[in-house]
């Protein structure tokens, strides 16, 4: 007999309120042009941007989320994107900040699909392999301020975010969050939660715990995003 495991998931908020149309007004870019419609996205459609450098002097590339979306001090959130590399790119990965508040930002190498160097005011910071060169990057963070900033800029060489570009650096971006927790403590998490134009909510039953990723499994496996803090085992 399988042991049973009780599992308990919150209602969660996407405060980014135009979560993949990074030539909204809720953002900004600098340092790079946006292309849209350039790739397929880990949701089967192609509707991903391209984000590529178009600054040469020493600067920081990327897009940042300009709405500054209002947090509650001491609940926990966290910012996720989806990210890839295009053929030919020189760029090594992505970095994640919340710009509002210091010490709160991570590093992810999508070469190696693993977590870089990550800021001490992090509580935690993973990254899961979608297939076909997606990989969804998150932090999470506690407020200590009442807004929160996402920033997702390009990375060269060796964790790199301030650089001279030659314009063959670019990564493809999708759906941009900044989620807020329905309860205090840990920060729960589950499947992308998609925006235009406003915020959106999914409830406890309808947020999922476990999900196969377009194209990310095989046979015999599963995605598991989620904090175990208790196990309950019977039937043995």
């Amino acid at each position: 007999n399988c042991p049973e495991l009780q599992l308990q998931n919150y209602a969660l908020t996407n405060l980014t309120s135009d979560s993949n149309e990074f030539d909204a007004a809720t953002w900004q870019d600098f340092g790079v042009s946006l292309a849209d419609v350039s790739a397929q996205s880990p949701d089967g459609t192609v509707n991903a941007w391209l984000v590529t450098n178009n600054d040469t002097g020493v600067t920081a590339h990327g897009v940042r989320n300009s709405e500054n979306p209002s947090t509650i001090v001491g609940r926990w959130y966290y910012h996720s994107v989806f990210a890839k590399m295009p053929s030919g790119s020189s760029c090594t990965g992505v970095y994640l900040t919340n710009a509002a508040e210091s010490g709160m930002n991570a590093y992810f190498n999508l070469i190696n699909g693993t977590v870089g160097t990550t800021a001490g005011n992090i509580k935690f910071a993973n990254i899961y392999d979608y297939g076909n060169g997606w990989y969804r990057c998150m932090m999470a963070f506690e407020a200590t301020l009442t807004i929160a900033q996402l920033n997702i800029r390009l990375v060269i060489g060796n964790e790199s975010i301030t650089w001279n570009g030659d314009g063959s650096e670019s990564l493809y971006l999708f759906g941009a969050e900044t989620v807020q927790n329905g309860t205090t403590g840990y920060a729960t998490y589950g499947e992308y939660i998609p925006t235009s134009g406003s915020v959106a909510s999914v409830s406890s039953d309808t947020n999922p715990i476990f999900s196969i990723p377009s194209g990310g499994a095989t046979q015999g496996s599963f995605v598991f995003h989620g904090r175990i803090t208790d196990i309950v085992t019977t039937g043995f």
